[in-house]
């Protein structure tokens, strides 16, 4: 039975909510409002966003059912994330710093980086489901499965920390004088398998 990918959905919204902060920032700039603070244009963005997600699901599950927008997006979420505070950034230097050409030329590049990165992630989930849907032998039910969600999430870790960590002898070792290994290889094995299949 087929779980839902998680990592792949938290992406895709990434996506979705990029799409929607592009198009507010757009209707702000045709009304001519102005935020002196970004404080107070994030603020305004997470409002557009829980509005365009509640109706979404109400798109979704009917008209019968009231969709609370209470939770949700926060500007303070927004500002915290790197790729929509790069964007926000991006707006501010354009409205109102009135910035050196290279240094919104930087902001824009970090910006560009971060979406291509998300873009990245996603199609690279898809290669890892079609290429697990296709060599698949034994299990038949390995198709995006919790497993796999794992498997990813400690892929993710170990990128964040590959400073901290190496392999050694199909072992996962800290690069310290010591040598400590963190997961055995025996442990170890099924990640690498995974990993080496992805390819």
């Amino acid at each position: 039975m087929k779980t839902p990918n998680t990592y792949r959905w938290q992406q895709e919204r990434i996506q979705k909510r990029l799409e929607i902060i592009e198009s507010a920032l757009t209707d702000i700039d045709q009304r001519k409002v102005k935020f002196q603070q970004i404080t107070y244009l994030a603020k305004y963005v997470a409002e557009v966003i829980r509005h365009a997600e509640a109706r979404s699901l109400e798109q979704i599950k009917g008209h019968d059912l009231k969709v609370s927008i209470t939770g949700g997006c926060r500007g303070s979420s927004l500002l915290k994330s790197k790729i929509y505070r790069a964007r926000l950034d991006i707006w501010m230097r354009q409205h109102y710093n009135n910035p050196t050409p290279e240094t919104t030329e930087i902001t824009e590049l970090r910006f560009k980086l971060l979406k291509l990165s998300n873009e990245h992630s996603i199609t690279l989930d898809e290669l890892r489901t079609l290429q697990e849907t296709h060599s698949r032998r034994a299990d038949t039910n390995m198709v995006t499965t919790e497993r796999n969600d794992g498997m990813t999430i400690a892929q993710m870790i170990l990128n964040h920390f590959k400073e901290f960590c190496e392999i050694q002898d199909g072992a996962l070792i800290e690069p310290s004088p010591g040598r400590p290994i963190i997961v055995p290889a025996n442990l170890f094995a099924a990640y690498l398998k995974w990993t080496s299949s992805l390819y």
